[in-house]
């Protein structure tokens, strides 16, 4: 256990990859943060090794597409959440191979929270590699939103309740 463990012990971790079900497992975390009262750490995953770019330009590439998926995230989690006020979301861009770095990024954490499949839908009829993997080696429970959840929607943070169901 690591010194950051207790601290994310009253989180929920959500894997975010623009996908609708990463949306709809998003919009879940933060209803499940909304009544258990948890915070919510959206994450997004850069593999640089899936980059191609000229010779001489690889650094300038990486920064630029590290930017770029900074951002993508930052618009992701603003778009669905809007003004939600009630409950504290952080976004943070991790770096590496995708299943290993939500395990890691998991670890302690009170739960994890995925859609069913990511951009791909390679090998499975309902996880993908990386949900699987996660399913398989996370050290916390994982919750997996199905792909007929509903549509990632939230209501009015004032008003305290959802308007999609789980």
């Amino acid at each position: 256990m690591d010194a950051v463990t207790p601290k994310r012990a009253n989180e929920i971790v959500v894997a975010v990859d623009g996908s609708r079900p990463s949306l709809a497992a998003l919009s879940w975390a933060v209803r499940e943060a909304r009544t258990a009262g948890r915070d919510v750490c959206a994450v997004r995953v850069f593999d640089p090794a899936y980059l191609y770019s000229p010779p001489g330009a690889v650094f300038e590439s990486i920064e630029a597409a590290r930017a770029a998926e900074r951002e993508v995230l930052r618009e992701e989690v603003a778009g669905l959440l809007g003004a939600v006020q009630d409950v504290r979301v952080r976004e943070e861009l991790l770096e590496g191979q995708p299943a290993a770095e939500i395990v890691r990024r998991s670890e302690g954490a009170a739960m994890l929270v995925m859609g069913s499949h990511g951009r791909t839908r390679i090998g499975s009829t309902f996880l993908g590699s990386v949900g699987r993997a996660c399913v398989r080696k996370a050290g916390c429970p994982v919750v997996v939103i199905p792909p007929n959840a509903a549509e990632p929607v939230l209501a009015d943070s004032a008003a305290g309740s959802a308007e999609a169901p789980a």
